[in-house]
This record gives C-alpha cells, structure tokens and sequence, in this order.
C-alpha cells in the first residue's frame, strides 16, 4: 500500500493497529509490539543527527534506533520505521531523521504522519481531554502533560496531532513546545520521557538469526563476530571458559 496524503496515512496507521490486535484508543507497549510482529530492533547511543534506520531483506525486518535521542523521541522513530517496513512501497532501506514532517521529502513526510497517527490514536487523544478544552487553543498544560505521559510520546507529536485536528494553532504549538522537562517537573511527572536512555539492546533474535546464518556456512566467521559487536556483544569479553 503506498500512501500519498495524510489521511492515507491515518488508514494505515489504523489498518496496522486493527491486524495486530491493538484497540483505537490504546497505548503502544513497543517493545512487546516489536517481539510479536518479528522485528529485530537495535538501540545504541549514535549522533544526534541520526534518528534511526530501517531495513529489510527477504523475510527480515530490521530496525537500528538513536537511543542517544530522547525516550519520547526513540518510540516515535520505532513508529516511523514501522511505515517503512510494512506500508512504503518496494521498501529495502533507508536512513531517517524523524519529526521534521517535511513535505519535500515525501516518504518521509509520510513515516512522520504515519508515526504520529499510530503513537496517538485520535479515539485515544479525544477520550483524555475534558470537554471543556475541546473548544480552539483551549487545552491545558495539565492534559497535554496526562497524554504524552500515557501516550509515552513527544510534545511535539502529540502539538502536531492536535494542529491536524484545527483544536490548536501555529501560536498555541510554538508557545507549549518549550521549557518541556520543567513543565513536566512542576506539575510531578517525572522526566525520563524527555531524556536520552543511551541504552545499548537489542529486541528479537538477532543473534539467533546471526547463528543461523553462520551455522549454515552463508556468513563466515568473522562476520558472525562482527554482527554481534555491532549490537554490543563481545564473544572474548562474555565468553570465558572454564577448567576444572
């Protein structure tokens, strides 16, 4: 399925939560999401201007994520590189920079919206806020901060979903994109959610894969090795063998 407007985007976004189980208004737990639909996924500590990557070869899914970005940031770029490998056309690679929603870049543009609609569900945004801020520019701090908690998202995602929507404008998204971490701190949430992990793990069976593939001779030696320094395993630093 390619995609080629936003509300495109938004029917995959909703396609892609109904095949794989997930309610219209419910939060994203990624990293049982990535284990159930196999989708060998890679964080390191990487520069800042990387967000992630996305590849597929044959049946293999494979994603590498920044977690040198913030927590909030690193489960938008998971959701942007699910766009990538299930609904971008005759997809095999690409390396992103994710929540720029830059319209020249059309992919791209289309993995950010995409991420955006999956990460926070309309259904899901709509049943947080009080039906007295669903009028224009009238949504708090205080709910902006309950979603993007339980949403586990970025400010920025969660301005750009309610600038779609017309519940706010281009003035309410600069002026509540900003001092984020304080906002947070003052009102009792805590502040891991706007903050590097720089975690260096790995989800699904890489190094299951990476066997196979040595056990049946299609990869050599040293390259198995260097497929598990990649993802931080060191066989001579985690391997010792004993004698008795």
């Amino acid at each position: 399925m390619r995609n080629s407007d936003h509300i495109s985007t938004t029917e995959s976004a909703t396609h892609f939560r109904s095949n794989n189980g997930l309610g219209k208004d419910e939060s994203l737990n990624l990293t049982q999401l990535l284990y159930s639909i196999d989708v060998i996924t890679v964080f390191k500590p990487l520069s800042i201007g990387f967000s992630g990557m996305a590849q597929q070869t044959g049946k293999y899914k494979f994603m590498l994520i920044n977690s040198n970005h913030s927590l909030a940031r690193q489960n938008f770029t998971i959701c942007h590189e699910l766009y990538h490998l299930f609904y971008q056309k005759e997809f095999k690679s690409m390396i992103c920079s994710t929540g720029h929603f830059d319209k020249k870049n059309h992919e791209e543009y289309y993995a950010d919206c995409f991420a955006a609609d999956l990460i926070l569900p309309e259904f899901g945004i709509l049943k947080e806020i009080p039906p007295e801020e669903l009028r224009f520019n009238s949504i708090t701090l205080p709910t902006l901060l309950r979603i993007e908690h339980k949403f586990q998202c970025s400010r920025s995602a969660l301005l750009f979903r309610l600038k779609i929507k017309k519940l706010i404008d281009k003035d309410f998204f600069d002026s509540h994109n900003k001092d984020i971490q304080r906002g947070a701190a003052e009102h009792g949430y805590s502040t891991n959610l706007y903050k590097p992990t720089n975690k260096t793990e790995v989800i699904g069976d890489y190094g299951d894969k990476a066997r196979k593939k040595f056990t049946v001779e299609d990869i050599s030696e040293s390259h198995y090795i260097s497929l598990l320094q990649d993802i931080g395993i060191d066989l001579d630093e985690n391997i010792t063998d004993h004698v008795e």
